[in-house]
C-alpha cells in the first residue's frame, strides 16, 4: 500500500478517535446527559435496594422538568425515577434508556410528548453519541422493539461533532456564554432538572392528528415487553402551555391522540387533559415547568399512579363521540378502531 495512502488512513482514524473522545468526555450537551443518566442510575439503584420496586417515568425534556421523585416518595410512598432525556436523542434511545433496569413488579409510565409520537422516528446523531457515551452503543445500531437501528458505519461516523455544533461552541466561547443551557448542579437526586425562569414563547407545542406508524409499533412492543416481564405500564400526557382561548381546542386534540394511545396501553387520567394555561408555571419553554409547576404536575401524577386511575380506549371513545355529537364532521377524524389494552 502506498505510504501516502497509509498516512491518510492513519490521519483519518486518529481524527475519528479524537472526535469520539470529544463526544464521550467533552461535548457539553452529551456530557450533561451522560451525567444525568448516571444520577438517574444511582437513584434507581437506591429505590431497588430500599423498596424492591419502583416507578420509572420517561419522555423528552418535558419529563426532565416535571416529575420530582423525592416528592413522589415522600408524599405518596411511591419510589419513582425520572428517566427523562432531551428529545434530541430520539424516542428509540430514550425508551431503551428507560427500560434498562426495569424488573418484575415495577411500573413504567410513558410520558413521551405527543409531538414526538406523531412523527416518524429516527436515531439522531445525539442519540448515537449518548448511547456510546453511556456504554450502550447497541441502542443505536441494533434493531429493538420492532424499530430499525442505525446502520453500523453511519453510527460510527455519527460520533464526530457536526459543523453546527462546532460553530455554536466557538461562538459561545467567544462571547463568554455557558457551553450548555443546563447543568447537573441544577438536577435533583431523582433526576428532576430545573432552570431559572427566562422569557419564552406562548405557542402551544401541538402535535399531528395521528400516531406515526413507528409510534404504533413502539407502543405495541412496549405493551408486550411489559406483559412478558410483569411490569405495569401506562401513558401519562405531559403538560403544555396554551393561551386561554386555545385551551378547549388543545384539549380536544389531546383527547383524540390519547384515544389512539389507549388502543395499546392504558392512559392515566388528567383532569386538565395535558393543558396548563398558567404561563408562570413554565421556566424557559412551553413544556419546561418551574419548581411550582413541577410540584403540581408531580401531585397530579402521584395521585393517578397511587389510585391507578386510567382511561380505557372504550371510555375515551365515548368522550370523543359525545363531543362529536355537537360537531358531526369531527367524528370521522377522531374515531379510531378499538383494540384491547393491557
Amino acid at each position: 500500500m502506498p505510504k501516502l495512502t497509509v498516512k491518510l488512513l492513519a490521519v483519518a482514524v486518529a481524527t475519528w478517535m479524537a472526535c469520539a473522545a470529544y463526544t464521550a468526555w467533552w461535548n457539553p450537551e452529551i456530557h450533561f446527559y451522560t451525567q444525568l443518566s448516571r444520577r438517574q442510575d444511582e437513584w434507581s439503584q437506591k429505590m431497588d435496594r430500599e423498596y424492591g420496586h419502583k416507578v420509572v417515568v420517561f419522555g423528552g425534556s418535558s419529563c426532565m422538568f416535571s416529575i420530582n421523585g423525592e416528592q413522589m416518595l415522600e408524599k405518596y410512598g411511591i419510589p419513582t425515577v425520572n428517566r427523562g432525556l432531551g428529545a434530541g436523542v430520539g424516542v428509540t434511545v430514550m425508551t431503551l434508556h428507560a427500560l434498562k433496569d426495569l424488573r418484575e413488579g415495577d411500573t413504567l409510565i410513558v410520558s413521551v410528548e405527543p409531538g414526538l409520537l406523531t412523527e416518524p422516528f429516527a436515531i439522531p446523531d445525539e442519540g448515537v453519541q449518548l448511547s456510546f457515551s453511556t456504554g450502550h452503543f447497541d441502542w443505536a445500531y441494533r434493531a429493538q422493539l420492532g424499530l430499525p437501528g442505525h446502520p453500523v458505519l453511519p453510527a460510527i461516523l455519527a460520533l464526530r461533532p457536526g459543523s453546527f455544533h462546532a460553530f455554536t461552541l466557538v461562538g459561545k466561547l467567544i462571547h463568554g456564554r455557558p457551553l450548555y443551557a443546563y447543568t447537573i448542579a441544577g438536577t435533583s437526586r431523582s433526576g428532576l432538572v430545573s432552570t431559572p425562569y427566562r422569557p419564552h414563547g406562548t405557542q402551544w407545542p401541538g402535535h399531528g392528528p395521528y400516531l406515526s406508524e413507528d409510534a404504533r409499533q413502539l407502543l405495541g412492543a412496549l405493551r408486550d415487553w411489559c406483559a412478558q416481564r410483569k411490569v405495569r405500564v401506562a401513558y401519562s400526557l405531559p403538560w403544555a402551555f396554551a393561551e386561554t382561548e386555545q385551551v378547549e381546542e388543545c384539549k380536544r386534540k389531546n383527547q383524540d391522540i390519547l384515544l389512539q394511545i389507549a388502543n395499546f396501553i392504558p392512559v392515566l387520567k388528567d383532569a386538565q387533559w395535558g393543558v396548563q394555561p398558567q404561563a408562570d408555571l413554565y421556566a424557559d419553554s412551553t413544556m419546561h415547568l418551574t419548581a411550582e409547576g413541577s410540584r403540581l404536575r408531580t401531585d397530579e401524577l402521584g395521585q393517578a399512579v397511587k389510585q391507578w386511575d386510567v382511561w380505557s380506549a372504550e371510555e375515551l371513545q365515548l368522550i370523543v363521540d359525545r363531543r362529536s355529537e355537537d360537531k358531526p364532521t369531527m367524528r370521522q377524524s377522531a374515531s379510531v378502531p378499538i383494540h384491547s389494552a393491557n
